[in-house]
């Protein structure tokens, strides 16, 4: 059996920024970072050690477990005291500071690991002058970067944290200003088997891989394709021989994939709840547009009917003229004199017709009331 090593997770995780890994993450975030880590963390025994851009704390946790010393140096104040509160080890201490200005003295340190933090600078040689500043003779570097041709190709969003990524050939010609030896690593995240020779006939020939282009469809080819990190090592000193490396997470592989299935499955449903609120609305909107179209029918209608309603106007209108003029007529044939007699004896008539009414209701009533004796 090989060395069992633990894992310290703090009680509450960072708070997920977008970029930065926490203890909260998983899937191939968690084990592209870890990995690295990993390898890291056999390559610094011993040695006091600095790790650049620490953030909350469990990749210098890890080195501290192997390492003789270990300083995480981080920009973030939070991230920092996080680091401090949760990683707590007699080798092993954070400091706040940039990536760009390390606050330890010259030569003070025999191993720098920096992972994921070069792409977040334009000025990638005065990062690369400081670790040089903090190194002592003869001490190594391991760090880490995105393949921008696999992470960010033509078309695609950029990461917006990142400033600055590099190719492989850049990020090997950075390092190699800065240190006589080099080495680089690929590193491509993957969910699938791998087959080693145990025994027999051993030489140096290169792997066979295989990739799934579509449902239906792979691609075998010699070699390692379509890595998306660099990791680098280097030194002034000879560098030793690196093993391939492989980090397996075949116990939670099932688990993942059904985190992953829930995850598209969430997806799905809020997509599903989307579509049917923005349906619920157009259906809201075609019931408006129709009532509105209804009334607007309902006034061509009635516009239809203005022609008609104008020629009965006219026609009454010309009536009433007709009426207006007989009436002058009357009027002019009578004499005054004559109109006012007419007036008078209509006012002497209707007087009558109410006395006339007034006895008959008297007599009606003086008749009920006998009726009821």
């Amino acid at each position: 059996m090989g060395e069992l090593f633990d894992r310290v997770r703090p009680p509450r995780a960072l708070e997920w920024t977008g970029e930065r890994m926490t203890t909260d993450s998983e899937g191939q975030v968690e084990i592209e970072h870890l990995h690295r880590y990993f390898l890291a963390r056999e390559f610094v025994r011993g040695q006091d050690v600095l790790d650049v851009a620490s953030g909350e704390g469990y990749g210098s946790a890890f080195l501290a477990q192997t390492a003789r010393s270990v300083v995480g140096v981080e920009i973030d104040a939070a991230a920092v005291e996080h680091a401090r509160s949760n990683y707590v080890a007699p080798n092993l201490r954070f400091e706040q500071g940039s990536a760009q200005a390390i606050p330890l003295g010259d030569q003070t340190v025999d191993a720098v690991v920096s992972f994921e933090t070069v792409e977040h600078f334009y000025d990638q040689e005065n990062f690369l002058t400081e670790i040089r500043r903090v190194l002592r003779p003869g001490g190594r570097l391991i760090i880490s970067s995105p393949n921008r041709d696999i992470y960010s190709p033509a078309g695609t969003a950029p990461n917006p944290f990142h400033v600055r990524e590099l190719t492989g050939d850049e990020f090997q010609k950075l390092i190699s200003k800065y240190f006589k030896y080099h080495a680089l690593l690929a590193q491509r995240p993957i969910r699938g088997s791998v087959i080693v020779q145990q025994q027999g006939v051993k030489g140096d020939v290169e792997p066979l891989s295989f990739d799934r282009r579509e449902a239906d469809r792979f691609e075998a080819y010699v070699g390692f394709q379509r890595e998306l990190y660099y990791v680098a090592m280097a030194s002034d000193a000879e560098l030793p021989a690196f093993p391939n490396s492989f980090y397996f997470e075949s116990n939670r592989v099932d688990n993942m994939q059904l985190a992953e299935s829930r995850a598209t499955v969430a997806q799905k449903d809020a997509q599903l709840e989307e579509a049917s609120a923005e349906l619920a609305d157009l259906r809201d909107r075609v019931r408006l547009l129709q009532h509105q179209v209804d009334e607007i029918a309902d006034l061509q209608r009635r516009a239809r009917e203005i022609p008609d309603l104008r020629r009965e106007i006219a026609e009454k209108e010309a009536i009433v003229q007709q009426f207006m003029l007989a009436d002058a007529e009357v009027r002019k044939s009578v004499s005054g004199k004559a109109l006012h007699g007419l007036v008078k004896a209509e006012t002497k008539l209707r007087r009558s017709l109410r006395k006339r009414r007034a006895s008959a209701k008297a007599a009606e009533a003086l008749s009920g009331a006998a009726s009821e004796e």
